[in-house]
């Protein structure tokens, strides 16, 4: 016969009472468990982030002053881009200044410019003085070559024109320059003037007649680029006591009488400013250069056989 199983004991009814209010703490003290723990998860996982924030924050820093980098480096060449084209500008407007002061002269800033933007010319020799500082400093030459062919200081030659259909300038080289580290090389040019060029007060025609082959010394001056010149010519300076249609009969070149005052628009015989000087307006230094070209023009005239043959080295006049 199985024995039948002892029943469990009943519980009392203080116990039933009891019992929520245990189990209402073991709830709470279960829940403030769960509590601490998942702040405590939290704060772990705070602190975790934290320190991946920071760890990217300083991988990305060398990324960021990278770009910071090439962003002040992008706007650098954007302000210099805009200061080069404001000095542009400004160098426009100075040759637009040079061009209306030269108006009527043979010459100007831009008169002689070649079509040709190759550089062409290139000193020749050693360094005779240097001028300027820093960026500014220029070498000075006693020759310079263009076209295969040297010309000196004092020597006469022709330039370009400033429009195409002109005659081209004539002008004594009076300095050569460039800069230290090469680039476009610069001539100052003494201007001679055809009687068409040298401008006169009163009645039309508003220029000084002159006959073929004539010219006008002036003391104007201009400064152009080398490659503007065309090549060497002859120029004689004779009184005016010399028959210049002999002359002309026997020798090449360009003759001169008279020297024109581009401010006054008037002509003085080279003899007026030999005695007059500073009476008649010029300078000294003025002076002696005409009484030294009369000299070499009279002393090569002695030295040499006139002859008006294709043999003879200089060009013909234009």
């Amino acid at each position: 016969m199985s024995k039948r199983p002892s029943p469990e004991p009943s519980s009392s009814t203080e116990d039933q009472e009891q019992n929520p209010k245990k189990l209402k703490d073991q709830g709470e003290d279960s829940t403030k468990e769960e509590t601490e723990l998942k702040e405590a998860h939290f704060k772990e996982v705070e602190v975790k982030e934290g320190e991946t924030v920071s760890n990217l924050e300083e991988e990305e820093k060398p990324r960021k002053e990278n770009e910071d980098r090439e962003t002040e480096k992008k706007q650098s060449i954007a302000c210099e881009e805009v200061g080069a084209g404001k000095q542009g500008k400004v160098e426009e407007a100075k040759e637009e200044v040079d061009r209306s002061k030269g108006e009527g002269c043979p010459g100007g800033e831009n008169a002689a410019t070649a079509e040709e933007e190759e550089e062409l010319a290139k000193p020749v020799g050693t360094v005779v003085r240097s001028s300027g500082r820093g960026r500014n400093k220029m070498h000075h030459y006693a020759a310079f070559e263009i076209h295969e062919k040297v010309i000196e200081l004092e020597e006469a030659m022709l330039l370009v024109p400033e429009q195409p259909a002109s005659k081209p300038y004539i002008g004594i080289l009076k300095d050569v320059k460039a800069k230290p580290n090469g680039g476009r090389v610069t001539v100052l040019v003494q201007w001679l003037y055809r009687g068409e060029e040298a401008l006169r007060e009163g009645d039309e025609p508003l220029t000084w007649p002159a006959r073929d082959r004539e010219l006008f010394l002036s003391f104007h001056c201009d400064e152009v680029t080398a490659d503007a010149v065309m090549h060497k010519c002859v120029v004689h300076y004779v009184t005016p006591e010399v028959d210049v249609e002999e002359a002309k009969a026997r020798r090449y070149g360009f003759f001169v009488q008279k020297v024109y005052d581009v401010r006054k628009k008037v002509l003085w015989d080279l003899t007026d400013v030999v005695a007059g000087g500073s009476k008649n307006g010029f300078r000294e230094a003025e002076r002696k250069q005409v009484e030294r070209l009369l000299r070499q023009t009279e002393e090569d005239w002695e030295s040499s056989t006139p002859t008006t043959t294709t043999t003879q080295t200089s060009p013909t006049p234009v």
